[in-house]
């Protein structure tokens, strides 16, 4: 846990508040500065710092300050951390929330309809730019860059929607170097398509002719002359039904079904999607939990990660501290493998010339991209490595 401290002499405290603006912040904030009003020694705790931490803090005879820094939160899901002050037997806590994107952005996902255009607000925290990063042949941004505060992204289509489908774009917005991408879906045109698409020509002694037909709205059928007929047919209609399934933000996983049904006859589809592991949302080297070892890049003295392929091909990954003189060496890691897949790592430990003994623990893969892998022990114990 991170502490800091203040007020060199030792006596008990009278009184201890901490003063915040706000305790609930953005998606896109970077630090909360808080102002400790106490007569005597304190401290300054939080219980998750995965994602937030104590960055500086200022003292005075009446208390002092300190600020909580965290990178941009680009998960969907909000996250929380508790913040606790301490002064001999005086305790002052509260939580820090900061929201996802989901909440960031008003809408969360732009939906244009015909040739209208579109609009989303946000709170920006610094000046920002935007970017089409798909669909930029059907629609584009009245203006791609703002300052701080109240914005708004104005969505313009370059015509209506006269396909089957919706047409599906994307939206990058990057405040400072954190990037949030805003989905952007156009809906069709209601529209009958007729092939072939010209006249008919039959002889006199009349005959039977097709239309094939593509539409996305119930349409019928009228003759205008008495001598065309239109005839009834069983044949299968040429359709594509069009389906979304939305992020779960859960960790299980969960089904639900789709059912096509007509005159009696009734057809179920099921539909599985997999959990998301809160994991996932980390994005820097990280060990935590297993046989009871924690340390995160970048945090707490950890200054230092490095990943290393030995001559027989073994991929080892190791975190270092320079300050606290300590060594975590994580071996046996199998870069190749994919979601789901499960292998034996070995886990040391070395306390400046103490080496321990190597653990084996049996994990599994929940995610990799380019640059990482996300593997999971148990429920309480993960590790994040980067990839060579």
């Amino acid at each position: 846990m991170a502490a800091a401290s203040c007020i060199p002499f030792e006596k008990e405290a009278t009184i201890l508040e901490v003063a915040v603006s706000e305790t609930n912040v953005s998606a896109a904030a970077t630090h909360m500065d808080a102002i400790v009003t106490c007569d005597a020694k304190w401290t300054v705790t939080l219980d998750d710092e995965s994602w937030a931490r104590i960055e500086s803090t200022e003292v005075n005879s009446q208390g002092g300050t300190f600020r909580l820094a965290f990178s941009p939160n680009t998960a969907e899901e909000s996250r929380r951390t508790t913040i606790l002050a301490k002064s001999g037997a005086k305790v002052f806590s509260f939580v820090l929330t900061q929201g996802g994107v989901g909440t960031f952005f008003s809408p969360r996902q732009v939906t244009i309809s015909g040739a209208e255009s579109s609009t989303t607000t946000f709170k920006a925290p610094v000046p920002w730019t935007a970017e089409i990063t798909e669909g930029k042949e059907w629609f584009s941004l009245k203006t791609v860059a703002g300052i701080a505060g109240p914005s708004t992204l104005e969505f313009i289509p370059a015509d209506a929607n006269e396909n089957i489908g919706p047409r599906n774009g994307n939206v990058r917005v990057h405040l400072g170097d954190a990037a949030f991408d805003i989905p952007v879906i156009q809906g069709q045109k209601d529209v009958i398509y007729l092939e072939p698409n010209a006249n008919i020509d039959m002889p006199y002694e009349g005959g039977e002719f097709s239309i094939l037909t593509k539409s996305n709205v119930t349409y019928e059928v009228k003759c205008s002359a008495k001598w065309i007929h239109h005839s009834a047919t069983k044949a299968l209609n040429e359709a594509t039904e069009q389906f979304t399934v939305d992020l779960n933000i859960s960790p299980s996983t969960r089904t639900g079904a789709i059912s096509f049904s007509a005159n009696g006859i009734l057809t179920v589809v099921t539909v599985t999607q997999e959990g998301h592991d809160p994991i996932l949302s980390v994005k820097v080297p990280t060990l935590s939990g297993i046989f009871g070892y924690n340390c995160t890049f970048g945090q707490n003295y950890w200054n230092q990660s490095c990943g290393t392929t030995s001559a027989s091909g073994e991929y080892s990954y190791t975190f270092m501290s320079s300050m606290l003189l300590s060594v975590y060496e994580i071996g046996g890691i199998d870069v190749n493998a994919e979601k789901g897949d499960t292998f034996d790592i070995t886990v040391t430990r070395q306390e400046k010339a103490e080496r321990g003994r190597a653990n084996t623990v049996t994990v599994s893969v929940v995610g990799a991209d380019d640059r990482l892998m996300w593997l999971r022990a148990n429920e309480n114990a993960w590790l994040i490595i980067e990839k060579p």
